[in-house]
């Protein structure tokens, strides 16, 4: 019988506990050599984030742990019932193996979206086996369980209230009177104290910073970290994807736009779909960009790698726009605010005045023949995005946060002060 002894390593991507094998029981260390050798290779090629490459270990982790405990006469865990025939070889595994595995996590107590994830993981490890063709890793097919009567739920569609023609009402509480929650969150950045210093040690301004993400956050539907990303080698949105010309930088594109124009591909579908997004920059997100110092290479956030300090500056200045939990009146769940809600606001947002175009601007655009290889719908992205109605308070960015305040009572048709982004502002400077 082959001894297994467990314990605690000191694995930087996965605090889990580790398994250790005896020499006859190595074959169990298959699909880690695959991960290792094959799979990750190509995640820090694309440019995964280090919490993506540590759930693709805990994946591996789970599965020698469901080999050992099934054939090795370990009890570690309750016994999910007997397996087919070991699988002492990746071409050996089979879709009775990963079921029984899918069983086994059900009875450890994992949640569905757990058990998904990690099968999910170990089936995308052996695509790349099967695509490589290792000697010694060869998948000539790789199994895929199909898991009848599992319903997978989708998150609530939770989103920001956004201008509505004058009269935006929100969830926004603490006086700001009829402002839609995108002008609270705009205010509340006024209580921001993180950032204050770059990742190489110059000197930033947290409030503006912030007031630039949820500008571009909301306006984009740009993903979490597509823009501020937290994760050690991680980038974001950069300066060198900002074409600053009027010309469009798209191949064939003929639009103009005087404020520039977006131009990038989005991490999540960089291997998949590695065609650039192409987007004019609008006016008020212009103006917000040249309230930051800029550079000609590097990211636009250059925050330092801090997710507990990211998010506690969020969840401060969601207090700050008084922006209280959502509770599900059906189930009684009470769901807080969160940066990706952003991305829904968008969607919502474009899609209510310009039905079927906000998933042009998010990137979620049909990928049918004649969206793909015809259709440039870069001129009506441009009409739509400089027709869309910013909230009131993006619009002031000289006037101090009080004035602003009492400015939400002025007379809809009053002048706003705003600031022409193509004159008299002077980039990173008041």
């Amino acid at each position: 019988m082959a001894a297994i002894r467990l314990f605690v390593g000191d694995d930087s991507f996965d605090r889990s506990p580790k398994l250790e094998f005896s020499r006859e029981a190595k074959w169990i260390r298959c699909m880690s050599r695959a991960f290792e050798t094959l799979k990750l290779p190509e995640l820090i090629e694309l440019g995964r984030a280090r919490d993506t490459i540590g759930q693709y270990r805990r994946s591996v982790r789970r599965w020698e742990e469901f080999l050992a405990v099934t054939y090795c006469g370990e009890t570690r865990t309750t016994s999910p019932g007997v397996c087919p025939a070991p699988c002492r070889t990746l071409a050996d595994i089979e879709i009775s193996h990963l079921d029984a595995f899918y069983r086994w996590l059900r009875a450890c107590g994992y949640s569905d979206r757990e058990r998904s994830k990690t099968v999910t993981d170990l089936q995308s490890i052996l695509t790349r086996a099967e695509a490589v063709g290792h000697a010694e890793l060869a998948v000539t097919r790789t199994p895929r369980l199909r898991r009848s009567g599992v319903q997978s739920r989708a998150a609530p569609k939770l989103y920001f209230s956004f201008p509505m023609g004058g009269h935006a009402g929100g969830h926004a509480g603490g006086g700001l009177g009829g402002a839609c929650d995108l002008d609270a969150l705009w205010l509340g950045c006024s209580v921001a104290e993180w950032p204050t210093r770059s990742r190489l040690g110059r000197v930033i301004d947290p409030v503006w910073q912030w007031r630039l993400a949820i500008v571009l956050y909301a306006t984009y539907g740009f993903r979490t970290e597509e823009l501020i990303n937290g994760s050690a080698g991680g980038c974001g949105l950069c300066w060198e994807t900002i074409h600053r010309q009027a010309r469009t930088p798209s191949v064939g594109g003929h639009a103009s736009n005087p404020w520039g124009w977006f131009h990038y591909v989005p991490q999540k579908q960089k291997w998949t779909k590695p065609t650039p997004l192409v987007l004019p920059i609008t006016r008020v997100a212009r103006a917000h960009l040249d309230r930051v110092p800029s550079r000609a290479l590097g990211p636009v956030f250059d925050w330092p790698h801090c997710n507990r300090a990211f998010y506690a500056a969020w969840r401060r200045i969601v207090a700050a726009a008084g922006l209280a939990p959502i509770r599900d009146v059906v189930g009684g769940v009470s769901h807080e605010w969160q940066v990706r809600h952003f991305r829904k606001t968008c969607s919502t947002w474009i899609n209510h005045f310009f039905p079927g175009m906000g998933g042009l601007v998010t990137g979620h655009a049909s990928r049918g023949v004649e969206d793909t290889h015809y259709r440039n719908s870069e001129l009506r992205v441009q009409e739509v995005l400089s027709s869309l109605e910013m909230p009131r308070t993006w619009q002031f960015l000289r006037e101090d946060v009080q004035d602003v305040k009492s400015t939400r009572n002025a007379r809809p048709d009053a002048k706003i002060a705003t600031v022409d982004p193509m004159h008299n502002v002077q980039r990173g400077r008041d």
